[in-house]
């Protein structure tokens, strides 16, 4: 997903750029080419995230406790889970909870990658060379902004992946907007943003290493 949406951005944002006689640094075109890079990519992973998600939910607890943890999808790995999605729920069952990925990846991606090129641009203005400093500091104020826009989705996209099944339906959510509102009503605002900190703590080194080693790599192939 990654490499695809990193990849595609640079030649999405010329052509927008084109497409709308702008600059490829204006900050509409980069949210524009972040968010289709960012969708493109949702498209293409999201068989292997519907596994992942389903083979990290799963424990060995009791029955009773394994009511308060949600639907428990008995996959001995990875090839088995992808096996027997397609074998149990068809094409379909590969994309469920897509809609949630691509509004997740819409904003997530189109909010880091713009964030960090404005953030860089203000800090070569200002001073700082093109170099790791100034790489880092964007890095870090693109994070920022990345989590406070995507946990909120995160939350969704989670609940629509790993709940049960029957009949291509899900028992409990019928749908993005269905768990927006149900999240919403039942939990409140609080519960869009449940696991905040270490979500965090996951996605700031994540966008730093993702910057730094990008940045280097140009330099390098350029």
């Amino acid at each position: 997903m990654n490499g695809t949406r990193l990849g595609l951005y640079p030649t999405l944002k010329k052509k927008y750029a084109m497409l709308f006689q702008a600059q490829p640094t204006d900050f509409l075109v980069a949210l524009m080419s972040g968010a289709t890079s960012g969708v493109i990519g949702s498209v293409l992973g999201n068989p292997f995230y519907v596994a992942k998600t389903r083979l990290q939910s799963k424990v060995n607890l009791p029955p009773e406790a394994l009511r308060a943890l949600g639907y428990q999808h008995h996959y001995t790995g990875h090839w088995h889970a992808l096996t027997n999605i397609y074998h149990v729920e068809g094409i379909r069952g590969y994309f469920h909870g897509l809609t949630g990925a691509c509004n997740r990846i819409l904003v997530a991606s189109s909010v880091q990658l713009a964030t960090y090129d404005h953030a860089k641009s203000f800090f070569l203005t200002h001073g700082i060379g093109d170099n790791v400093k100034a790489h880092l500091a964007s890095s870090i104020v693109s994070s920022v902004f990345l989590v406070l826009s995507v946990n909120p989705l995160d939350v969704v996209l989670t609940r629509l992946q790993n709940q049960r099944y029957e009949g291509g339906k899900g028992t409990l959510y019928n749908g993005w907007l269905d768990c927006v509102c149900k999240i919403a009503k039942s939990e409140g605002l609080s519960g869009f943003y449940k696991g905040l900190l270490p979500h965090y703590a996951r996605l700031a080194p994540q966008t730093i290493l993702i910057f730094l080693l990008l940045e280097q790599a140009k330099k390098v192939l350029c």
